[in-house]
């Protein structure tokens, strides 16, 4: 009998993997990605959109880590990569809603710039080589991150040599140069 239980519950859990396993969430942020692109934030409402943006990316990310615990690998695979460039889509959309409500200082505004693009292309370059064939949001978003180097003085390495440590360089000069600017800003 408790072998009986037993088995129950495990094909019960089996099930519940495997139909949790699946792209319904990452439409739902794609979808969310793709209207923001589309609708830009107003002035008055950058802030919220801001939040908005980094919560899309904070629930990518968690998908990221539910899917990697109840997919098989090769069903995992392709929705990783799918997380990786939506990921990258939010940098670019971050930083466009940042340059477009001047939330930073213009002496930090290319730092920051670089950083983003940075980021972005190290996400593409994971989706890129994560599944044996990208997303096709990789080859959409390729030119827009190239665009966004361009004006930030980044030279992008190819997607094989894009590494955590490459991009992290960027983070730590746009870090610092918020820091300064908030050090040079006088205070009420």
């Amino acid at each position: 009998m408790l072998s009986a239980v037993l088995a129950v519950a495990l094909s019960s859990a089996t099930v519940a993997s495997d139909s949790r396993c699946n792209d319904i969430h990452i439409n739902a942020v794609q979808a969310q990605l793709q209207n923001f692109a589309d609708h830009p934030a107003p002035a008055a409402q950058q802030n919220q959109r801001g939040v908005a943006l980094v919560q899309a990316q904070s629930d990518v990310e968690e998908e990221q880590v539910v899917l990697q615990g109840v997919c098989p690998q090769n069903n995992y695979l392709p929705l990783a990569a799918r997380i990786s460039a939506l990921d990258a889509w939010a940098d670019l959309l971050v930083q466009r809603n940042v340059s477009a409500g001047n939330a930073v200082c213009p002496q930090a505004e290319g730092k920051v710039a670089a950083a983003s693009a940075a980021s972005a292309w190290l996400k593409l370059a994971v989706a890129a080589k994560t599944a044996p064939n990208p997303p096709k949001l990789v080859a959409t978003l390729v030119p827009q991150v190239k665009a966004l180097a361009v004006q930030a003085g980044v030279t992008l390495p190819s997607f094989a040599d894009a590494t955590s440590y490459w991009e992290q360089q960027y983070e730590t000069a746009a870090k610092q140069a918020i820091v300064d600017c908030a050090a040079r800003t006088p205070q009420p």
